[in-house]
C-alpha cells in the first residue's frame, strides 16, 4: 500500500522525466509486456553444433509454455532440448 501511494504522489515527477503526459499504473501486466525467449547463435550454435534448428525452436516456444514460473521468478527445466554436440 505505501508502495502504490508512493508511486501515485509520483505521478508528475514521472510524466515529466518520461515526456508523457499521462502516467496510468496498472495490475494487469499481460495488457503492457509480451514476453519471448530467443537463442543466442553464436554461444549455443558451439553448444549444439548441427542441432541448433532443433535447439532454436524449442527455445522460441518456451515462453508460452513456462510464463508461469518465469511470472513467479521460480526457473523451469526443459528436458525437449536435444543433446548438445560432443564435437
Amino acid at each position: 500500500m505505501l508502495q502504490s501511494n508512493l508511486l501515485s504522489n509520483s505521478k508528475g515527477l514521472i510524466a515529466e522525466e518520461l515526456n508523457v503526459k499521462q502516467v496510468v499504473f496498472s495490475k494487469d501486466e499481460d495488457s503492457v509486456v509480451t514476453l519471448s525467449a530467443k537463442p543466442n547463435f553464436k554461444k549455443l550454435g558451439k553448444l549444439f553444433g548441427a542441432k541448433m534448428k532443433d535447439a532454436a525452436k524449442i527455445i522460441e516456444a518456451l515462453v508460452p509454455a513456462g510464463s508461469m514460473c518465469l511470472k513467479k521468478g521460480k526457473q523451469s527445466t526443459y528436458s525437449a532440448l536435444p543433446s548438445a554436440s560432443t564435437t
